[in-house]
């Protein structure tokens, strides 16, 4: 993926940083070391693996891999078996000294994703980046504009009631995007909502429409 961050650009050795999943999730089908399944039998280093990972690095040096654990325990554990293979990892690096902080870092990576699966976005994706700009609205600034972070735009607008709707599945994550963009009133969105989820439109133009009648 082209770097969408503006961390300095550098090789690092993935050996050299650290995993720390608590700090900075991952993946859930991904084991403690970040591997799903589909790597876990992989003995050699494809080029096609790359593309730039995030790393954090603290103020006392030390690195940590905020984005891309899949490709940096695979480049780790094939080292470990064939010291021959000798792997560097293209890094954006954000460093604790200029200001990033791992919470901030963490958002960007989770928008990062969304970014580059814009048409591919899941659900689960956009009520994740949806709270991440709840959060901090400017999260948005370094990304392009695909139809997911759209949604994720128009999900974040929604007041907390309204919100909650989405997340208990309640009103589907696209037709609740509808009320974000068009309904700026906490209060008249939850009509909307219920209304919504009374008539249970069954494509986005029809919901518009009920939207617009309202």
């Amino acid at each position: 993926g082209g770097t969408i961050l503006n961390g300095a650009l550098e090789e690092v050795n993935p050996a050299e940083l650290n995993i720390e999943p608590g700090v900075f999730q991952f993946k859930s089908d991904a084991d403690a070391g970040g591997v799903t399944d589909k790597l876990r039998n992989v003995t050699t280093w494809e080029p096609s693996f790359s593309g730039t990972v995030i790393v954090f690095e603290y103020a006392d040096g030390s690195r940590s891999i905020v984005d891309g654990h899949q490709r940096t325990a695979l480049a780790r554990r094939i080292m470990a078996e064939d010291p021959a293979q000798q792997i560097r990892l293209a890094a954006n690096v954000f460093r604790e000294e200029e200001g990033w902080t791992t919470q901030r870092i963490t958002e960007l990576a989770a928008l990062k994703n969304i970014a580059e699966s814009a048409d591919g976005m899941t659900m689960k994706m956009a009520r994740d980046a949806a709270q991440v700009l709840r959060l901090n609205p400017e999260a948005l600034a370094n990304l392009p504009r695909g139809t997911g972070i759209g949604r994720a735009q128009n999900l974040s607008a929604l007041g907390d009631d309204a919100f909650a709707l989405v997340i208990n599945d309640v009103v589907p994550d696209n037709l609740a995007a509808l009320v974000g963009r068009m309904v700026p009133d906490p209060k008249m969105q939850m009509a909307m909502m219920r209304l919504l989820e009374r008539t249970r439109p069954g494509t986005e133009a029809q919901a518009e429409n009920i939207l617009r009648q309202a």
